[in-house]
């Protein structure tokens, strides 16, 4: 008995992994990689945070918190940064955590490692 193996056309694959990227990026899913990001100067309740550039990123954004595990749900957002950035008015002796995320047109990547910044 002889076994007949199944072609699919290549034009029919290649419509087939076509709508698997596009349902990809619908439901939120991006081609960024994650941020690098590193904290590069500090003083006089400022920091300022820079990162690797993501391919195709047309903005950045902030997230921090005075709590460890700061992510987009629970961070407060500052939006449409570019690299690098100074974020003024932290208090000085309190701990802050950050996060930062690139922004395309497939939408926003996962957050960064977080990195934090202690005031002196």
């Amino acid at each position: 008995m002889k076994h007949r193996t199944a072609r699919i056309p290549l034009s029919m694959a290649l419509y087939f992994l076509v709508g698997l990227l596009c349902m990809a990026s619908i439901v939120g899913c991006t081609d960024t990689k994650m941020v690098q990001v590193s904290k590069i100067a500090d003083g006089d309740g400022k920091v300022t945070l820079s990162w690797d550039n993501v391919a195709n990123a047309s903005t950045y954004n902030i997230y921090y918190s005075d709590s460890p595990g700061v992510t987009k749900q629970n961070g407060k957002k500052i939006a449409n940064v570019a690299n690098p950035h100074t974020i003024m008015g932290l208090k000085q002796g309190k701990v802050y955590y950050f996060v930062v995320t690139a922004s395309t047109n497939f939408g926003e990547s996962k957050e960064s490692e977080e990195i934090s910044f202690s005031g002196k």
